[in-house]
């Protein structure tokens, strides 16, 4: 929905409004700039309704529907004495910080540092923009700029630079008590304000029990949905979906031609002959100039969707780990495929039949039992996996080691044989997400509109942070480290001298699942 704009048309010209009710009170009545403000008020006031209408009507439809209720102006009523005393300035424990907890300062556990830089204000917590910040609605003096002069910190906090009541043009109105002066207030005027009234869950999200904080991408979530129950899933609608969760937008029209690859001081830019795509600095492009891409088709390396057609891999992927999802039961943990060729193992006559095995990652036991229910099954059926893996054209007895292969690929066996009908990967790099990424990805409905024959791997790239910590001694407020101190139970009889080569320090390290590499 188009954003609002001044002017926005006639009801924005105070002039035009003069001419419209009679050239009399625009050409010849003396008070006419007092009758100016007046039909101007009284415009304000229609085009905001106009504008609830319009929103109205666009709310019938799910692809026109807006996130947020625009809101002209709303008036901001602070009190002088609600100024950084609430819950949410209440400062965090941060490493490093020079603040402590200590009589001998004005701070105290629990309880609000007021600043002396910053104003902190309550606001409604549903208010989730506001462009400026006016002291007046006609002829403001002071216009304050959503990043500059003021930021929502967080929900329901807005923080000031500046405190209005130390500026003369924020005129204080005194609270009476008791006929005694005990406050404060004034009125910060909010223009062109987004309300979150969770519109798209009423109007949509509900039906598919998916309640989510209000954003572009819980919108497009919503579509994808509808649109795979509504015309059955299709790989596009995965796709979109995929693309509303992480916030990285993928190709939209049917064709279009990468005609640049540039970036500025904010972001990625790709543009086609159709669209302008933009990313987080940092992103890796894997689409050039002149390459032709298609609906649904990743620009960049952050999230990607590959389907195993004809066991195909790609490069990129240099492993995969499977779970109790696609295992059968009595393993402990997971076991890993990797991209890369192995030794073939080939044990001859195991029960009468030739064992044929190789390398995976996991715990010991798991890949021995494994390879043993392998070779077990194909045993029970008669055709062992080493019988299959037979080079020879017509083998009439067991294979030995000159009659299979040396080597083998675990991931591209595993993709020819298994995942090359019914499964997808999704690879996600976490480090270069969008801004509009959803706050989690909603499984229960991902589960709904995939289709029922098919396998969905997720595949999350965490962020890895190259800052080690090294802590060979006492540490001080620049640099980390440690001391230790020998402590001793009352009562408890202990050598005069004691040396650290007494003590034993025992690690355990468990595996709780993934692969690292």
């Amino acid at each position: 929905m188009a954003k609002y704009k001044y002017p926005n048309n006639e009801l924005d010209n105070a002039d035009k409004l003069l001419s419209v009710i009679g050239s009399y009170w625009s050409t010849t009545y003396l008070g006419m700039d007092f009758l100016s403000d007046v039909l101007k008020s009284k415009a304000s006031l229609t085009a905001q309704t106009w504008l609830n209408f319009m929103e109205l009507i666009a709310s019938i439809s799910r692809f026109s529907i807006p996130v947020f209720h625009h809101e002209n102006w709303y008036p901001i009523v602070v009190k002088e004495s609600e100024i950084n005393v609430f819950d949410a300035l209440i400062p965090d424990y941060v490493t490093g910080s020079s603040h402590t907890y200590e009589s001998s300062t004005d701070l105290s556990y629990g309880k609000p540092v007021a600043s002396e830089d910053y104003s902190s204000i309550s606001i409604p917590s549903n208010l989730k923009i506001v462009k400026n910040v006016l002291n007046g609605i006609a002829k403001p003096s002071v216009v304050w700029v959503d990043g500059v002069d003021y930021w929502m910190q967080e929900e329901g906090v807005m923080v000031l630079r500046e405190n209005p009541f130390t500026n003369d043009l924020f005129p204080p109105k005194d609270i009476f008590t008791d006929g005694k002066i005990t406050d404060r207030e004034c009125i910060l005027w909010a223009y062109s304000g987004e309300w979150d009234f969770d519109t798209v869950y009423q109007q949509f999200g509900y039906a598919l029990e998916l309640y989510m904080q209000s954003s572009e991408g819980y919108l497009e979530i919503i579509n994808a949905a509808i649109d795979a129950f509504t015309g059955g899933t299709k790989s596009k609608d995965i796709q979109y979906a995929w693309s509303a969760i992480t916030g990285v937008p993928l190709t939209l029209s049917e064709s279009e031609t990468v005609e640049l690859v540039t970036s500025d001081t904010r972001s990625k830019v790709i543009v086609t002959d159709k669209n302008v795509y933009q990313f987080p600095l940092g992103s890796v492009t894997i689409v050039g100039v002149g390459d032709v891409v298609y609906a649904g088709d990743a620009l960049v390396d952050t999230l990607q969707i590959y389907e195993f057609i004809r066991g195909s891999i790609p490069a990129s992927l240099t492993g995969l780990v499977m779970g109790p999802g696609f295992l059968s039961l009595g393993f402990f943990s997971d076991l890993t495929f990797e991209n890369k060729d192995v030794d073939v193992v080939v044990e001859e006559n195991v029960d009468g039949y030739t064992k044929i095995s190789w390398a995976l990652g996991g715990f010991v036991e798991d890949v021995n039992k494994f390879w043993k229910d392998v070779h077990d099954k194909g045993v029970q059926e008669g055709k062992t996996l080493a019988m299959y893996m037979d080079i020879r054209p017509d083998p009439q007895d067991q294979p030995t080691a000159l009659n299979l292969p040396e080597t083998v690929n675990p991931l591209e066996f595993l993709s020819e044989n298994f995942l090359r009908y019914n499964t997808f990967l999704v690879k996600i790099n976490t480090r270069y997400l969008g801004k509009d990424k959803l706050p989690t990805i909603p499984a229960t409905l991902l589960r709904k509109i995939i289709p029922p024959q098919t396998a969905m791997i997720v595949l999350v790239e965490l962020v890895q942070q190259d800052d080690p910590v090294i802590m060979e001694d006492a540490g001080s407020e620049l640099k980390p480290g440690y001391e230790e101190t020998m402590l001793s139970f009352p009562c408890m009889t202990i050598a005069e001298n004691l040396s650290y080569t007494s003590v034993d320090e025992n690690i355990k390290i468990s595996l709780i699942s993934g692969r690292c590499q």
